[in-house]
């Protein structure tokens, strides 16, 4: 598709490491907002610990678990300005298609179409999805 319509590919899942490997200023926000979110995510480990050392729990109390993955989810305004940097590229000039919708930087495809979909209101958006059989 990609060579038949002249399109660039972006993969989404790598956007974040396009935008590093160029030292854009976008990249340094990301990386201080992915830092700090490591950082509240340790403090909350720390904290869930001393409170487990600290008391025993009750019985039919139930221990509150820390869901990690959350702390890795870019916000969704950042995602967009990626992506609306990215669609600004020469390479992408006649058009984009995007690839790899899934991450550990946001919470699914869906997510995914919906920045995407934010970052270029003025284009239309075709989602066309491949399932293979991994057998």
């Amino acid at each position: 598709m990609a060579q038949e319509h002249q399109r660039c590919v972006i993969r989404v899942d790598q956007l974040l490491d396009y935008w590093v490997k160029r030292g854009h200023s976008i990249a340094e926000e990301a990386t201080k907002f992915l830092e700090d979110r490591h950082a509240e995510l340790t403090a909350a480990l720390a904290a869930q610990e001393a409170q487990k050392k600290a008391k025993k729990p009750k019985k039919g109390e139930v221990e509150i678990e820390i869901n990690q993955a959350e702390y890795k989810l870019l916000p969704k305004e950042l995602l967009t300005r990626m992506v609306a940097l990215r669609v600004q590229e020469e390479d992408c000039n006649a058009g984009s298609i995007f690839d790899c919708l899934t991450s550990e930087n946001w919470p699914d495809e869906k997510f995914a179409i919906s920045f995407i979909s934010d970052a270029i209101p003025t284009q239309h958006v075709q989602v066309v999805m491949f399932n293979f059989n991994k057998e």
